[in-house]
């Protein structure tokens, strides 16, 4: 299903200015996916209007250890899977659950979170425009 998407998608990407990347493992994933994740993810590499970040065998603890295991001081932050990409400032997590599912544990440490209860195929534009309207009038401290 998601190599049908992304090989319907990847033209549209490159239309839309929008960079594609992945994060999590792909050791164990299988290689056709594996190698179209790589090929899209180069395709759109110059895309600077907006970033489509997928999520797929991705553990935010597993991340951590992978780059703290690469480090070779202290400072592991460039090991993670995209030390590019600034932290998360919203999360929208649907499904009616309330909890982070071990997602970019390091990257959302000051995240904003809007807790939906809907599932994600049944979020719509104007929800996602609740959720920004509300981030936006929120006043953020950064764990102060």
């Amino acid at each position: 299903m998601l190599e049908d998407y992304l090989q319907k998608e990847r033209s549209a990407f490159l239309e839309n200015n929008t960079r594609f990347i992945h994060s999590g493992r792909t050791d164990r994933i299988p290689e056709s996916l594996k190698n179209l994740i790589a090929e899209v993810a180069e395709e759109t590499n110059h895309c600077d209007g907006f970033t489509l970040h997928l999520a797929v065998d991705y553990g935010g603890k597993d991340e951590i250890k992978r780059a703290i295991e690469k480090a070779d001081s202290d400072d592991f932050e460039p090991h993670l899977d995209h030390p590019e990409i600034q932290d998360i400032d919203l999360i929208i997590r649907t499904s009616g659950e309330h909890r982070t599912s071990n997602f970019f544990l390091w990257q959302s440490t000051y995240a904003e979170w809007d807790f939906i209860d809907k599932r994600f195929p049944d979020f719509t534009t104007t929800d996602l425009q609740s959720s920004v309207d509300q981030f936006s009038s929120r006043t953020r401290r950064f764990g102060k």
